[in-house]
């Protein structure tokens, strides 16, 4: 019923009689599910990792390794939060918490008596019909630290059973953690240094590729196309994300407009990191919409 796999953690040299192994178990429909997924968008799954150790992979590939220091990284998903303590490049603790951004929207739901589609967007920061923001800062506030309570349980208990007796540094990432004021409450409740996450840090832009275009045809004749970016010309260092534009005259040759045509706002929730996808659309007024991710 499950795939098993190891890898040995005690370096080659220090292996005399005893060693450190890890040892992953995971169900064999589950991994069926993921990589059937992969397949069918016309990709060749080759390796299948759990969540915190893709994230362990994805922060050393951004960062590095931080010799001498404890790095916890916090991945606040839909339905459970993944905690993997990392030290000397490698995981001295994992914990799932079976809690994540669906509690934050059921809690909206719930006490402002939303659908759930209103209390997502509500969550998110963008407006609902009758309902103030300031309403739902509070619910957001108590769920987030219900979640904290859980981290904080799983750090005492990392400190009470390791080696080292400190975090130095939190690296938070997932949608949930974007909830308005849920990176504060890390700093003011565990008392540590707290980043987010950038999975480009490390990601140049190639100039010669348009990441997923959106075009238009210009009343005046020609063309503008609207992209993503997530290259060196990034508006601030936390940026993931932001959409540029170009024009041409038959469609074919674009020329790249100077500036950024739409850049993440950091102190909107829904947009605070990156604003990617543009898809531009015609008004019955003869303005234009854009949507984007």
């Amino acid at each position: 019923d499950v795939n098993l796999d190891y890898q040995v953690l005690t370096p080659l040299a220090e292996r005399q009689g005893t060693m450190d192994v890890l040892l992953v178990a995971a169900k064999k429909d589950k991994i069926a599910d993921y990589t059937g997924v992969v397949s069918q968008s016309g990709r060749n799954p080759v390796v299948v990792d759990i969540d915190a150790f893709a994230l362990q992979n994805a922060f050393e590939a951004n960062y590095g390794n931080e010799p001498g220091k404890v790095v916890a990284l916090v991945n606040v998903g839909a339905s459970a939060v993944n905690i993997n303590i990392v030290s000397g490049g490698q995981s001295v603790f994992t914990r799932d918490v079976s809690i994540g951004g669906n509690a934050f929207t059921e809690a909206v739901q719930k006490e402002l008596g939303l659908p759930f589609e209103g209390a997502e967007d509500a969550k998110k920061g963008i407006p609902v019909d009758g309902v103030r923001f300031d309403d739902v800062r509070p619910v957001l506030r108590a769920v987030t630290d219900n979640v904290l309570l859980e981290v904080e349980k799983t750090f005492d208990f990392y400190k009470a059973t390791s080696a080292s007796d400190r975090i130095d540094r939190v690296v938070l990432s997932g949608g949930a953690s974007l909830v308005d004021g849920f990176d504060q409450a890390v700093r003011e409740r565990l008392d540590t240094e707290v980043d987010r996450f950038d999975p480009f840090r490390q990601v140049t832009l190639d100039s010669a590729k348009l990441q997923s275009p959106g075009i238009m045809r210009l009343p005046s004749g020609g063309y503008r196309l609207f992209y993503t970016a997530v290259g060196p010309a990034k508006p601030y260092p936390d940026c993931q994300g932001y959409i540029l534009s170009a024009v041409s005259q038959d469609g074919l040759t674009f020329q790249k407009e100077p500036g950024i045509r739409l850049a993440p706002q950091p102190k909107i929730p829904h947009m605070s990191l990156r604003v990617i996808s543009p898809s531009v659309t015609s008004c019955a007024d003869g303005r234009w919409r854009m949507y984007f991710e």
